[in-house]
């Protein structure tokens, strides 16, 4: 079976399935998905309709503009989703790591991709044609309550971060920031290091802060021994007192 893609210039192309191919039904990663409760039969189609690939660290899996054939699936990895601002200068409006769907939005709405997805690691990532998943709105009344849920779980997200922007300082916002890393991403194995590795652009850039300000408060934070830091790498030694930041 073959499934219509779209490769980061826009232009759909068919992607042959092979046997090595991952499998819907025994994937590990699909729990900690939209479609983790969905039946057997509708599961099996997908299975048959699904693409999947290997991207890059910073090999974009959809541009801004784009139109949209799909959606897309981390099965294993970590992206960053970002939109130009006016000044031509990249914003991190999401992240998303295993289990996460990508631009299901702008398939909802029948738009244009409004945002790039970008890996920030080698990350695997599968595929699913648009017509599967009106299918499955159409017949699966339990997947389309949690895709409803979704979609209202990430718009409370967007505007929260809006009002965060408008209110709260910039300590505030960057102990938010290490918090969401922290609910993301998790630690590394046996850890208290974050797993994930951002610049400090990237950091001050969800915080919506400057580069400068992200780093005046990493070093307050850990001289306050909250956190330890070690160039890349961020370990969270008090998230309690992270807590406390945020919300005061």
């Amino acid at each position: 079976m073959m499934a219509v893609m779209q490769n980061p210039d826009g232009i759909p192309y068919l992607l042959h399935m092979n046997k090595k191919s991952i499998d819907c039904l025994t994937c590990s990663s699909r729990c900690h998905s939209i479609f983790s409760d969905i039946g057997k039969g509708h599961l099996e189609i997908i299975n048959g309709q699904k693409g999947h690939r290997l991207h890059k660290k910073g090999e974009p899996i959809f541009y801004e503009g784009n139109p949209v054939f799909g959606i897309y699936v981390v099965h294993k990895g970590k992206v960053k989703i970002t939109q130009l601002g006016s000044n031509g200068n990249e914003l991190i409006v999401a992240l998303a790591s295993t289990g996460e769907v990508l631009g299901y939005q702008q398939l909802l709405s029948h738009s244009h991709y409004d945002c790039t997805a970008i890996p920030l690691v080698d990350s695997s990532i599968c595929f699913i044609p648009a017509d599967e998943i009106f299918r499955l709105i159409e017949e699966d009344s339990n997947f389309a309550k949690t895709l409803l849920k979704k979609t209202s779980a990430d718009l409370q997200h967007m505007t929260l971060r809006l009002t965060d922007s408008n209110q709260k300082s910039v300590r505030q916002r960057m102990a938010s920031t290490l918090l969401k890393l922290h609910s993301i991403f998790g630690f590394r194995s046996d850890s208290i290091i974050l797993d994930i590795e951002l610049s400090r652009e990237e950091m001050a850039n969800i915080a919506l802060t400057t580069p400068e300000s992200c780093m005046r408060v990493l070093s307050a934070f850990k001289k306050e021994g909250i956190i330890e830091v070690d160039k890349r790498e961020i370990g969270l030694l008090k998230i309690s007192y992270l807590e406390k930041i945020a919300q005061n």
